[in-house]
């Protein structure tokens, strides 16, 4: 596909939209983390002008604030009869921000995490670094895991400013499922953002807890944070686990194309003192095989669709 942009817009390298992180002439940091996709985009995307292009692309992350650099790029690109791809990873739902109408705008094409399907919006990944390569560096068994007698669900993570983590986890913790849950009292483990960035050992011992929980589990528990969307849904995809949906009208990736309803297991919010029997039956419906098949299944579809590669190499399916 015939991609153009604007690198000229570029202030902060950071902050480019990853599809685009091969093409810019000093690539930032976090291109190491897609190793992947570094070597292989030239095969998927092709840097041309705004004339030959098949679409524009916005160089930067939108996060759903007042810009009026990207609305210039985007009506300019529209005068020429071209589209703009604008891609949002944050917490901000459809026109909570959106002071000047890119979300309505007929020349944009806003991709975002936080949107909801009711209101047509289009879903993007929540893109991460592969969760399966940071679980080897810390020696995890990746296997997928063998049919028990009860079905095992993990959670790991915050839960105080979330009425629905909370409903959810105590009706579970209170079934006779074998839950577990890692309660934390703040968001990522409590690490700050040096501690991210550097990979301190605190990170690194909050993080390998982090995946060993999806991994001694056969389902994992995927529910909104600030945002309509979970990124815990493509780390669990990612680690080859079954993720438990609450649904609050997320826009999935590739919703039209991948079969959510089969992949994951899904319920409602209002279903919280059923969701321990949801979970018994979808469990008690797979023999053996078919549990590690679904658990296979959930790996290929992170790397075919979810990875930073399945989504650009699929991109042209959204427009």
């Amino acid at each position: 596909m015939k991609i153009y942009t604007d690198f000229g817009l570029v202030k902060k390298p950071g902050r480019i939209a990853y599809p685009l992180l091969p093409f810019f002439h000093t690539p930032p940091l976090i291109a190491q983390k897609y190793p992947v996709y570094m070597e292989t985009a030239t095969s998927i995307f092709t840097m041309t002008s705004l004339d030959k292009c098949d679409v524009a692309m916005y160089p930067l992350w939108w996060n759903g604030s007042k810009n009026s650099k990207m609305m210039s790029f985007i009506n300019e690109c529209g005068k020429r009869g071209k589209k703009t791809i604008v891609l949002s990873m944050s917490d901000y739902p459809r026109h909570q921000k959106d002071h000047k109408g890119v979300c309505n705008n007929k020349h944009a094409i806003v991709i975002r995490t936080s949107g909801f399907r009711s209101r047509g919006d289009i879903g993007l990944p929540s893109i991460r670094e592969d969760a399966a390569s940071q679980a080897r560096k810390y020696k995890l068994n990746m296997k997928p895991l063998p049919k028990t007698k009860n079905p095992k669900i993990g959670f790991c993570g915050q839960v105080a400013s979330n009425k629905i983590r909370q409903n959810i986890t105590q009706s579970l913790a209170k079934s006779s499922l074998d839950t577990n849950f890692i309660i934390r009292g703040k968001f990522w483990g409590g690490l700050s953002r040096k501690d991210i960035v550097s990979r301190s050992s605190l990170f690194d011992s909050r993080r390998s807890e982090f995946l060993r929980n999806i991994l001694a589990t056969h389902y994992t528990l995927c529910i909104r944070g600030c945002g309509n969307f979970s990124i815990r849904l493509s780390e669990t995809m990612a680690l080859g686990r079954i993720p438990l949906i609450v649904d609050t009208d997320c826009a999935m990736p590739f919703w039209n194309h991948i079969d959510w309803k089969d992949i994951a297991l899904w319920v409602k919010p209002s279903q919280v003192k059923d969701v321990a029997e949801i979970v018994k039956n979808h469990y008690n419906s797979l023999d053996g095989a078919e549990l590690k098949a679904k658990q296979r299944q959930c790996r290929r579809i992170w790397v075919n669709w979810l990875s930073l590669s399945g989504f650009c190499k699929n991109l042209r399916k959204l427009l």
